[in-house]
């Protein structure tokens, strides 16, 4: 069930995400973004791709206590 802070605060940040968005349409170049659509092809094909393995760390957190994230 979702809080009435989560609520608010989502109303909250609506409205600079908004204008980060219309910001960020606004400062792109979109000549570049043009020129270099395959870099971006690949960087998403590899996010994707490492996005589907399941990596993990195992920290030491006191003498023999172990942890895992």
């Amino acid at each position: 069930m979702i809080g009435v802070g989560e609520v608010l605060a989502t109303l909250y940040a609506l409205p600079f995400a908004i204008a980060g968005i219309i910001w960020l349409i606004a400062a792109t170049d979109w000549v570049w973004l043009k020129e270099n659509i395959a870099l971006f092809i690949v960087f998403g094909l590899l996010i994707f791709a490492f996005d589907q393995l399941r990596f993990f760390l195992i920290v030491e957190l006191r003498e023999n206590r172990y942890g895992s994230a």
